[in-house]
């Protein structure tokens, strides 16, 4: 054996592939072994210990890295930084990759996504706010980082999807995507559609949408809404994407969170049903791992090739484009999660700035100097947004949707240096006036109810010293008759048969019975009429006692401040203590001024609508009918931009509003 061994030394033995086995070398390559060893520098032909030892580091970065993607983000898997997304214990993928199931693994990030927590993976203002342990040594990607993923497209052969947030269409239409896909075919998109107000036109809210792409000089193949949790309107979607693609690889692009990946996986899963008419075979074993969806932005942070078609190409899930300007990037992850709406939004309609100024001057003077050219107020919305109507024409009313998390404030116009203080101290000063001007009309009320009362009481006291009278009168008459009665009886005694004498005692105790029963019914009427007094009166000149007053005062409300949504009910109003994201907003600057004017003609309705970049919903200005200008502050936080665009057509609307609240007309 001392041959062999003299040939594993002069290195023309090779361990056999497939059995571990040495196997002498054919001459072949024997030679191409030498000649490279041959070729390398004296300095890097070092002995066989050092050469060993050199790859030890190399080969435990290749342990401590998986071949292969996670299939909910993205991001290449791991095992070396548990704070990085990506990141898989060792223990659990060790077997899967022993099993070649690498595309089957999914990162600890995304598990934990899907069970709702909100864990951040991208540089924003929130996340530099958060504190080292708040952070827990996670390593965080930057948005250029992200964009940096889609340069390119411009050049290649695709079909963009683009996706617009319903809800946040302004804030999330992005505005230079030809930057970015060149001159490639967009496909529109707006999502969430199932979460508009109910009864709105799926149609007239498409022709809208149209309407602002063309405003951005934006040409588009064709426009479609969809709601991904519910599936409406992704079998229409689907059937389009497969005229239009003409065997393109089809990108799905938009700002963060407007429900790419959500509207990927219902896409996948409409092409996968054998049933359906977009039946895509590839779709069937690709919709069993599809990308993660979560109400966290930055959730897809690489882009993922789905093999979803059966003509060739790819569909491509890219991740969000973060647009600084919008208000998630600076709020915390709890406070994103309250603000994501899960629900239909439903219309809120706060008291009108003619009752506001109407209930300001009865408070203060109790005479109304409001004046018919113009009124004013001001509304609070939670802590990311305040409007100042500074002048309207009367009659003009707001109409707000959003989440429920955030509440609406109605007070009267408030100056700008009133902003200085906090949001929540105005609306407790405003809260507690508005209680000062209830006492006062409370107390006006009691007085004139105890003044009512007192004329009451002088009316019973007369009525029933009548009625005492009228009793005695009629109860003498009774004595009297029933005298005459037993007179008569006992005259009549000795010639009137058995029968007569009955029939004529019974007559007189009938009588005397219903004389009885009638001063009764009498008293009782009377007794009750002293205890509880007359029926709840419904208005101030109707109030006849203090208990009617004290129903009175229960039955209106006392004030207009701090009015809510519908859907969020009283439970969250008594434990909500403070406004709406209202330290995260402090934390960025404050809230910063911008000036809008709306133009407002005769016709009565929507004019126009006021929202606010990246805020799940808007404010519509209602007019009455008449034509003047609607002067506005509106008060953002700091870089998030304002936005007056044409009113979305959803059943705000004047029917409703005119048929349930006469008074904002």
């Amino acid at each position: 054996m001392d041959w062999i061994s003299l040939a594993q030394q002069s290195q023309n033995f090779a361990p056999c592939v497939h059995c571990s086995r040495s196997r002498l070398l054919s001459p072949r390559l024997q030679n191409h072994r030498l000649l490279s060893r041959r070729q390398l520098p004296r300095r890097q032909q070092r002995s066989p210990a050092v050469a060993t030892q050199q790859p030890a580091d190399e080969a435990s970065q290749r342990q401590s890295a998986i071949k292969g993607s996670c299939y909910g983000c993205g991001l290449p898997l791991q095992t070396a930084q548990p704070g990085v997304a990506g990141y898989v214990a060792a223990d659990k993928a060790t077997p899967m990759v022993q099993h070649k199931h690498n595309k089957r693994i999914l990162c600890e990030r995304c598990q934990e996504l899907s069970n709702g927590r909100m864990i951040p993976a991208v540089q924003d203002f929130s996340s530099r706010q958060m504190s080292d342990a708040q952070l827990a040594g996670k390593a965080l990607i930057s948005p250029d980082q992200l964009r940096a993923q889609l340069k390119g497209l411009s050049e290649q052969r695709i079909l963009a999807v683009l996706m617009v947030d319903l809800l946040d269409c302004s804030g999330s239409f992005l505005t230079r995507v030809r930057d970015l896909i060149g001159r490639n075919p967009v496909f529109l998109v707006g999502t969430k559609v199932d979460l508009l107000p109910k009864g709105s036109d799926v149609p007239a809210v498409r022709d809208w949408l149209l309407a602002i792409a063309g405003h951005r000089r934006l040409n588009v193949v064709n426009a479609h809404l969809v709601g991904s949790p519910t599936g409406q309107g992704v079998s229409e979607v689907a059937s389009a994407l497969l005229r239009e693609r003409k065997g393109r690889d089809v990108y799905v692009l938009g700002a963060a969170n407007v429900g790419k990946s959500s509207f990927i996986r219902a896409l996948v899963k409409e092409m996968s049903k054998g049933t359906s008419q977009c039946f895509q075979p590839p779709s069937k074993s690709q919709s069993r791992r599809l990308p993660v969806e979560s109400a966290m932005p930055g959730t897809t942070l690489q882009t993922i090739q789905l093999q979803a078609f059966t003509s060739g190409g790819c569909l491509f899930d890219t991740p969000g484009i973060h647009l600084h300007h919008r208000l998630p990037h600076l709020l915390t992850p709890e406070e994103l999660k309250q603000m994501h709406p899960r629900r239909r939004l439903r219309p809120y309609y706060p008291p009108a700035p003619e009752d506001l100024a109407q209930e300001e001057d009865e408070g203060a003077a109790g005479s109304s100097s409001m004046t018919n050219e113009s009124v004013s107020a001001t509304y609070q919305w939670g802590g990311v947004a305040r409007l100042d109507v500074v002048s309207a024409p009367p009659g003009t009313a707001l109409v707000f949707y959003g989440p429920p998390a955030l509440h609406v404030h109605a007070m009267p116009l408030l100056s700008q240096h009133d902003m200085v203080q906090s949001a929540s101290t105005l609306a407790a000063q405003h809260s507690s006036s508005l209680h000062d001007a209830a006492q006062r009309d409370s107390a006006q009320r009691d007085s004139a109810g105890l003044e009512a009362a007192q004329h009451g009481s002088a009316q019973r006291d007369s009525a029933q010293q009548d009625s005492a009278q009228s009793n005695a009168a009629e109860r003498d008459s009774a004595q009297a008759e029933a005298a005459e009665a037993d007179q008569s009886h006992s005259q009549h005694l000795s010639s009137s048969p058995v029968s007569n004498n009955f029939h004529t005692t019974a007559n007189a105790q009938s009588t005397r019975l219903r004389t009885q029963q009638d001063l009764s019914r009498t008293s009782d009427a009377a007794d009750s009429e002293a205890d509880e007094g007359l029926a709840p009166a419904q208005h101030l000149s109707d109030i006849q006692s203090p208990k009617q007053a004290r129903q009175l005062l229960q039955a209106e409300p006392h004030g207009t401040v701090s009015h809510q949504h519908a859907a969020a009910g009283e439970e969250e109003e008594e434990g909500d203590e403070g406004l709406f994201a209202e330290a995260s907003v402090q934390a960025r600057g404050g809230l910063k001024l911008t000036e809008k004017v709306i133009q407002v003609s005769k016709l009565s309705g929507a004019v126009a609508d006021i929202a606010i970049s990246g805020l799940p919903g808007w404010v519509t200005v209602l007019s009455p009918g008449t034509k003047g200008l609607v002067c506005l502050r509106v008060w953002a936080p700091v870089g998030v931009e304002v936005f007056v665009r044409p009113p979305m057509p959803v059943p705000c609307s004047v029917q409703h509003h005119s048929a349930q609240t006469h008074a904002i007309w």
